[in-house]
């Protein structure tokens, strides 16, 4: 697997938080944290008037997708999912399902997974999304199933 490397800044003008599987964590006095993170990445960040949200990966893991420079990242990474306003919200709750359902070792899983998950996050019709507990369950354990996990 190959790393990738997030800085959350102790003082911005941005709010950055970052979730993955974390391979090491060091924090400075008046720097702030540095993350290094295995896998897919989930980026929030939150500027004064907006906020952003992003899954990503490395761009030698993702050859095909769109290479971006975010801030506070040290290298170049690949987008599988760009979100804002509601569907932010979305995104969180599913993170969070996922982790209760596979553990930490879900941002490990390949791309394909996560396009999934993107999907089905996208599948929002202003009301309800496409990405509730039981679509996570069954694609989860399509997952599972499929790898020998």
């Amino acid at each position: 697997m190959v790393m990738l490397n997030v800085h959350i800044p102790k003082f911005s003008f941005f709010t950055l938080y970052a979730r993955g599987n974390i391979l090491g964590k060091w924090t400075v006095n008046d720097l702030g944290t540095f993350i290094r993170f295995e896998g897919v990445v989930l980026l929030y960040y939150k500027y004064p008037h907006h906020r952003r949200a992003y899954v990503v990966r490395s761009c030698d893991e993702l050859s095909c997708y769109p290479h971006i420079s975010l801030p506070n990242i040290k290298q170049e990474v690949g987008v599988i999912l760009r979100t804002k306003g509601r569907r932010i919200d979305i995104l969180r709750r599913v993170y969070w399902n996922l982790e209760q359902l596979n553990g930490k070792t879900v941002y490990t899983w390949n791309t394909l997974f996560w396009q999934k998950v993107g999907c089905l996050i996208d599948n929002f019709d202003g009301i309800k999304s496409a990405a509730v507990k039981s679509n996570l369950i069954l694609l989860s354990r399509e997952y599972r199933l499929r790898h020998g996990l």
